[in-house]
């Protein structure tokens, strides 16, 4: 389409922050909608914020993946497991390429995020306003964090 703001290849990758709060199930579901119509491949992530000494190693990193959460045992890790099938289920039923990625952090999520966007070259970040902590507050501390930090457009949906 000539003159387009947008072609279809320009948002080959959207990353998809997902922690089960209803403003995430609205990011998940705003985000389907682009990558139908972008052709684009959503990543869901979640991000577990952990203590050093429950790290694997006692890694420093900003995040570090976990690889077979699939097939995990640890509690945090089941429900982080459920939010990212449920998303994986909600973009197969829209036709939609999807993969999900779970990561553990001793920094900020936020930081996680951003840090994720970056080294896996995601073209957009669909987030929800605010997340599962408690209080009203218009955007979370993540939301904002993310906006400030990313290296790419991001989407706040509310």
């Amino acid at each position: 389409m000539e003159g387009a703001i947008m072609d279809k290849g320009d948002l080959a990758k959207i990353l998809v922050p997902i922690d089960g709060s209803p403003t995430s199930a609205k990011a998940e579901k705003m985000a389907i909608k682009i990558a139908r119509a972008f052709d684009s491949e959503l990543v869901f992530v979640h991000v577990i914020p952990t203590s050093l000494h429950l790290m694997p190693n006692h890694d420093y990193n900003v995040a570090f993946e976990i690889k077979n959460w699939g097939n995990t045992s640890v509690e945090d890790e089941k429900i982080a497991k459920t939010y990212l099938l449920n998303a994986l289920e909600g973009a197969k039923r829209a036709e939609t390429k999807a993969s999900a990625r779970l990561y553990r952090t001793t920094f900020s999520v936020r930081a996680a995020i951003s840090k994720v966007a970056k080294d896996i070259g995601v073209d957009l970040i669909v987030i929800g306003t605010r997340g599962t902590s408690v209080g009203r507050v218009i955007m979370g501390s993540v939301t904002t964090g993310v906006v400030t930090s990313a290296e790419c457009p991001v989407l706040v949906v509310r």
